[in-house]
């Protein structure tokens, strides 16, 4: 998912780099760890706020996603 968001953000003239703040949904708050590891091969080391927000079920074949909120 983040190398979806990295490219949106990039189309639109933005990075991760300057997000000031990014929202992952996940169906299992389990999963928050693995998230946090990832983020932190993407986001820099002062990284953006981040809400992570279990969402129950979502119907079959959709996966949870993400969004940001970063200058252009």
């Amino acid at each position: 998912m983040l190398e979806g968001l990295r490219a949106i953000l990039e189309a639109a003239g933005s990075s991760l780099e300057i997000a000031v703040e990014v929202t992952a949904y996940q169906t299992d708050t389990d999963d928050k760890p693995g998230f946090e590891r990832v983020c932190g091969e993407y986001l820099p080391e002062d990284a953006p706020g981040r809400i992570t927000a279990e969402v129950g079920f979502i119907g079959p074949g959709i996966l949870p996603g993400m969004d940001a909120i970063a200058f252009a």
